[in-house]
């Protein structure tokens, strides 16, 4: 990944926690329409990737937490994966979780501790590998893990990508396709970087959950990676996250 736009994702991840109101309490689902959209401008999608976090305050270990909030229940994970981090590594569990095409990691950790609250971090990653056009079990996990961290406090997120391919394009072509792209759901363009290899763009639009980014409000991010025989495209919401 390109040093601006880890950038760029890492300010957007610093920033979340502390802004009140900026996730909305009741997100809409993304994953679809990013899976409609990228089929019907000609991309070959191939896999999906959802990362999420939640900050939470309460008092305990992390086990009794994860068991009084019932977490694992609203996830619907097997007790039996479930782990204590290695010893040195802190108060906290852990998780990998692996069924059909999908491979799910996550960590729930007590990162403080105080007199009245701790605070607890949860932060997960699904992906959702060999895509063939079944975007009905990435759709599903999309729901389950918005409703979970939703009822754990305001402090969360959830980051989505969708990836695939396209036929080869040049840079003045590439900037034109996305254009295209973000007429098509009504995205404002806030950003665009450009360089020899890769074309980002960062924009808003009004049908997903969105984050800010210094003064800026953004939950649309395209980038095209120019290979020997074809496009990579990735779309995410609100910024992509995984390394390209």
């Amino acid at each position: 990944m390109k040093k601006a736009l880890l950038l760029l994702i890492v300010l957007s991840v610093l920033t979340v926690p502390f802004i009140s109101g900026e996730i909305m309490k009741k997100e809409p689902l993304a994953f679809e329409e990013m899976l409609l959209l990228m089929e019907a401008s000609g991309v070959k999608v191939e896999g999906c990737q959802l990362q999420g976090w939640a900050l939470i305050q309460d008092c305990g270990k992390a086990a009794d937490v994860w068991e009084k909030r019932k977490i694992g229940q609203r996830l619907h994970l097997p007790e039996a994966l479930i782990m204590s981090l290695p010893e040195g590594e802190g108060d906290g569990l852990t998780i990998v979780f692996a069924e059909k095409d999908l491979q799910a990691d996550l960590v729930f950790k007590k990162i403080k501790e105080t007199p009245k609250n701790d605070l607890f971090y949860l932060s997960l990653k699904c992906n959702f590998y060999n895509f063939q056009g079944r975007p009905g079990e990435s759709v599903l996990w999309e729901k389950k893990i918005r409703d979970a961290i939703a009822v754990l406090g305001n402090e969360h997120g959830v980051y989505l990508t969708v990836e695939g391919k396209i036929s080869p394009l040049d840079k003045k072509a590439q900037k034109a396709w996305a254009m295209a792209v973000f007429r098509e759901i009504g995205a404002q363009v806030v950003d665009t970087l450009q360089t020899g290899s890769y074309t980002t763009i960062t924009g808003h639009t009004p049908f997903f959950a969105d984050i800010a980014v210094g003064k800026k409000k953004i939950n649309f991010n395209l980038a095209m990676i120019s290979q020997e025989e074809e496009t990579r495209v990735l779309l995410g919401s609100p910024l992509i996250t995984c390394e390209y």
